[in-house]
């Protein structure tokens, strides 16, 4: 449910800055109680930048933890001070993008746009409305992105205190002909681009963000049920400070719930037991970005989906005439499950095939009317006729 995209973008490197952080921006407006800066991160993210450049005069205790996390993800965090410094840190790329303090752009946005060949600037227009939006002319506004060339740099001398890095940056790209790109009001309108200027804003801001995390949910049960369920209880548990630990627990101990249950031969139960451990996966896709997790935390979800489709092998062999068959058709059913996931499906099939909780829901309700080894039978013949059904789907490209 993540908007982990992961796309090859032409632009490896983001400046952006924190160099007025303010009330706003430090207290918790939006997931997690993040600073919009780790937003902008994320979405970034998300499109596959991996190294980040800072702006900042000084480097407060939840800004060092934010690069810590980011660099246990693999991505390169330098804070930087003057124009020098930026500098020593660009030599190596043709573009690259600057972003405005504050500015938020949703990944899938940010991707179309750096999509676009060459060095622009991303403006809007003059109207009342974007007067948030920092002015270039009468007529024309800065949206707050920009993807510029490495040389405009160079034409840039050292700034007084006080100056914006950025603003002289986009003065300087103005100056060298850098072309302009106006986007269109309704990105605006439907909260592609944003400025987050008051509290009202970035929860506005927070509502979005796990609004689009639960319509990126592929399965049908999970986008439908589990996601909106999750966004709720959101701001409820982004108090508990706790709540990695927590989400991660309670996933892996759902897991071996469901695995034990099979062991047991109480197959309804360990049935709940995994629909469960998809609904605090779900909770936890929804809570936080997962790519920073470390440790153990990271492995909580791989080894939950072990268990689940140890649980399933387990439980379709409990009425099997011979064990082997319950397992051999298991782990069909669970291996066309995660087959799924590594296919560009239509949405219909995203929704029905890529559905775990569906796959659990179907065999359970056939399980009292066939037994549980031929119930699973039937879902993976399903399976297969609906992988076979979007291999010919005009929509869908394997």
């Amino acid at each position: 449910m993540s908007l982990a995209i992961h796309h090859v973008v032409p632009s490896s490197v983001a400046l952006l800055s924190a160099a007025t952080l303010s009330d706003v921006g430090q207290a918790p407006l939006s997931t997690g109680g993040e600073p919009v800066l780790a937003h902008q991160v994320a979405a970034l993210r998300a499109v596959g930048i991996r190294k980040f450049l800072i702006e900042v005069d000084s480097v407060p205790g939840a800004l060092l933890a934010m690069a810590d996390r980011l660099k246990q993800a693999g991505c390169s965090v330098d804070f930087i001070r003057s124009v020098q410094d930026l500098r020593e840190h660009l030599s190596g790329s043709d573009t690259f993008v600057v972003q405005a303090e504050r500015v938020y752009l949703a990944s899938d946005f940010l991707l179309e746009l750096m999509e676009q060949p060459g060095a622009f600037i991303a403006t809007v227009d003059g109207r009342a409305e974007n007067d948030n939006f920092e002015r270039m002319d009468l007529n024309t506004r800065w949206s707050g992105f920009a993807v510029l060339p490495v040389h405009i740099v160079a034409n840039i001398g050292e700034l007084p205190d006080g100056w914006s890095m950025t603003s002289s940056l986009l003065r300087q790209a103005m100056q060298d002909g850098v072309s302009q790109q106006l986007l269109k009001q309704n990105h605006l309108q439907e909260g592609d681009l944003r400025r987050i200027d008051k509290p009202a804003d970035a929860e506005k801001l927070a509502h979005d963000i796990l609004a689009r995390r639960a319509a990126s949910e592929p399965g049908f049960i999970e986008a439908q049920i589990f996601a909106p369920i999750a966004a709720k209880l959101a701001p409820s548990l982004w108090r508990v400070s706790a709540r990695k630990l927590l989400t991660n627990g309670l996933l892996l101990a759902s897991g071996m719930a469901s695995l034990g249950f099979a062991g047991l031969g109480w197959v309804a139960t360990a049935g709940v037991a995994s629909i469960a451990a998809v609904f605090i996966n779900s909770v936890r896709l929804t809570l936080d970005d997962i790519d920073a997790d470390r440790g153990w935390a990271r492995w909580a979800a791989p080894a939950m989906w072990l268990l689940l489709a140890a649980a399933l092998m387990l439980s379709s062999s409990i009425d099997a005439y011979q064990a082997s068959n319950g397992v051999f058709v298991g782990g069909i059913v669970a291996g066309l499950a995660i087959l799924s996931r590594q296919l560009r499906l239509p949405d219909w099939g995203r929704k029905t095939l890529q559905s775990p909780a569906l796959v659990v829901v179907s065999i359970l309700f056939l399980a009292p009317l066939t037994g549980i080894s031929d119930a699973a039978k039937w879902v993976a013949a399903l399976q297969l006729l609906l992988l076979i059904a979007a291999k010919w789907s005009h929509k869908s490209r394997f």
